[in-house]
């Protein structure tokens, strides 16, 4: 019976497609980063007017 040689086949394009996904990967993690920091601004701007307009509702309530 003959060994049949299961050892992975390394090429040099495997190593590139690699190195191209692991720079997908970091270019996406910096994307999703940048896109979270502009959802938290928003949200700061969101809730400073939110609390604006409720002081502003007490304020007319008399409270």
């Amino acid at each position: 019976m003959t060994a049949i040689d299961t050892t992975p086949v390394q090429s040099p394009d495997v190593d590139r497609s690699a190195c191209e996904r692991r720079e997908i990967l970091e270019r996406t993690w910096h994307e999703v980063l940048a896109r979270i920091a502009g959802l938290r601004g928003a949200r700061d701007v969101l809730e400073t007017k939110n609390d604006f307009y409720a002081g502003a509702r007490r304020a007319s309530e008399g409270a």
